[in-house]
């Protein structure tokens, strides 16, 4: 959508949001009955779960795809960089659900489900808000759509997440089953300050995503090179500041218990510098059109498996964080090889 936006006037851009917002309804319905479906199973043949299972899962999948029904919305806002209402309705979504969870919580049921069920009524509410929004006024035109180029882009894509998300969490995965729970602890406290670096850090980059992805999709390469250049330059300043800091404001937080985890903290610092790099390659890769490319890059990822679990057995939990840093710059440099072999094309994958 972003790529798309950036070639289009504004009555085409609100009659593509439009169109995209009614696909997805449609999508995100089939995309949660088959999911259940297919989780349920796999619950209920493969693993012993030894309660119900299915409200939960249920809730879960709605409360999901009400989320990536309102990120179209909040693109959109990021796009005309109109911050103010950007703010407002992120913060609004998020207030939402924590006070009608609470609601729920006090009033209907004090479990899990009653917790759920408030999370999903207030994402719902927040989702319906978004259409009605869009769609009160103005005519709607369906734009022209070439589906079998759309869905040609869209299944790398979508293979793409299924081996990235393993990725992610294959640090954790690898610690609860090999090391010990003090490994576990000082690696996952480390993970949560070096995670506040990257909070700061990704927000930076979605400031500027959105002329990254014009300046993309327009093939200003000059202008492309100075945005990701300044960035980083921001990315690496604030990763020495923290890694300078971190034994202090660890020692502070914890009151002098857990200071050893500021080691782990300051190396997944550092991965989380390649994580933003792998992401501006990744996003760059997507609006080129490059939807095979971004696959590949991902598939590369898994061969941190063998890494993770050579270094542990070396390092413990410091070896982990390492094998991280080691998965995220090589995940960097292929997608940026993969850009430059691209590259100045982009390709018509909209169909549009």
């Amino acid at each position: 959508y972003s790529a798309v936006y950036c070639k289009l006037n504004v009555i085409e851009t609100e009659n593509t949001l439009k169109a995209y917002l009614i696909i997805l309804l449609i999508w995100n319905a089939l995309a949660i009955l088959l999911i259940y479906l297919i989780s349920f199973w796999i619950l209920g043949s493969v693993l012993d779960i030894k309660f119900e299972i299915k409200p939960y899962l249920l809730s879960s999948l709605t409360a999901i795809s009400a989320v990536s029904i309102r990120s179209i919305f909040l693109i959109k806002l990021r796009l005309q960089k109109k911050a103010m209402q950007f703010f407002i309705v992120s913060v609004a979504g998020k207030a939402g659900v924590i006070l009608i969870s609470l609601s729920f919580v006090m009033y209907y049921s004090a479990t899990a489900e009653g917790r759920l069920l408030g999370a999903v009524i207030a994402e719902l509410l927040c989702t319906g808000f978004v259409y009605l929004y869009v769609f009160r006024k103005g005519k709607f035109f369906w734009p022209k759509i070439d589906f079998r180029k759309v869905f040609s882009f869209i299944w790398p894509l979508l293979l793409a997440s299924i081996v990235y998300y393993p990725i992610m969490a294959m640090d954790q995965i690898v610690l609860e089953r090999y090391a010990s729970k003090t490994e576990l602890g000082l690696y996952s406290i480390g993970l949560g300050f070096a995670g506040y670096l990257h909070t700061f850090n990704f927000s930076v980059y979605q400031t500027i995503e959105p002329d990254i992805i014009k300046f993309r999709a327009q093939g200003d390469n000059a202008s492309l090179r100075r945005q990701v250049y300044y960035l980083v330059l921001i990315a690496v300043a604030t990763t020495i500041c923290f890694c300078l800091v971190s034994k202090y404001l660890i020692d502070f937080m914890s009151h002098g218990k857990f200071t050893e985890a500021y080691k782990i903290a300051n190396i997944l610092s550092v991965s989380f510098f390649f994580v933003l790099l792998f992401s501006v390659g990744s996003t760059l890769l997507t609006t080129a059109g490059k939807s095979k490319s971004a696959f590949l890059v991902n598939l590369i990822g898994l061969f941190s498996i063998v890494i993770f679990t050579m270094l542990l057995k070396e390092f413990n939990s410091v070896g982990v964080a390492i094998a991280r840093v080691l998965t995220y710059a090589a995940l960097s440099v292929a997608a940026f090889m993969l850009l430059k072999k691209a590259g100045t094309s982009v390709q018509n994958y909209t169909g549009s």
